[in-house]
């Protein structure tokens, strides 16, 4: 889903990276780590047709991926570890259930994506390597 109006700005204190998220190939570099490492069941995920969004600690490290860590006062809301929105969690959240998004949601400001994660779940081998 698109997200517009949100600004960003660099964060003080950089948040734990506790989820990643890729679009086209950087998702499917995400995919071929996770599955070389062998620790899939480390994480829940969900995938879409061309994004990869994988939560759990120590996520793989791939160039150009989004690495997304908690927010501050709104633990639903998983946003890049190194930027923040100008405005505060709950008038974030406030516009994200206006837009009909209730439950945990991943931000990509460079993307201008908000992803639903109310439906991921432990990956499973055989359906990440179908996702490849």
């Amino acid at each position: 889903m698109r997200v517009r109006g949100l600004s960003w700005r660099p964060r003080r204190t950089p948040l734990a990276a506790d989820g990643v998220a890729g679009v086209g190939q950087v998702g499917k570099e995400l995919a071929r780590r996770l599955l070389a490492r062998g620790d899939t069941g480390a994480f829940r995920g969900i995938a879409g047709e061309t994004t990869l969004v994988l939560l759990g600690r120590d996520p793989p490290w791939v160039d150009g991926a989004v690495y997304l860590g908690r927010e501050p006062g709104a633990p639903r809301l998983w946003v890049p570890t190194r930027l923040e929105p100008d405005l505060d969690a709950f008038r974030v959240g406030r516009k994200l259930l206006e837009m009909g998004l209730v439950g945990p949601v991943a931000l990509l400001p460079d993307q201008g994506l908000a992803i639903p994660l109310s439906e991921a779940a432990p990956l499973q081998v055989e359906a990440l390597q179908g996702w490849l």
